[in-house]
């Protein structure tokens, strides 16, 4: 439970300095806020794929072990 505090303490701190540097700039609050709460629009294709890629490999890490688990956990019939 402190993990997920503290976890959203810092994400709350670094949208507020995202939003704080937006403002400095120059841009508009609605701006501001809509890039804070909605990253995705903002970044650019080879960003893009490479959030795609450090998903996938997360997504096969954790189904390789899920079926390394399964493989243990079954027992096999002679």
């Amino acid at each position: 439970m402190k993990n997920i505090v503290v976890i959203l303490v810092i994400v709350m701190a670094l949208v507020f300095l995202l939003i704080g540097i937006d403002l400095v700039m120059g841009y508009r609050i609605q701006d501001t806020i809509y890039t804070a709460i909605n990253p995705f629009r903002v970044m650019e294709l080879p960003e893009l794929v490479l959030l795609f890629l450090f998903i996938l490999f997360f997504i096969i890490r954790l189904l390789s072990s899920f079926f390394k688990k399964l493989k243990k956990t079954v027992p096999t019939k002679n």
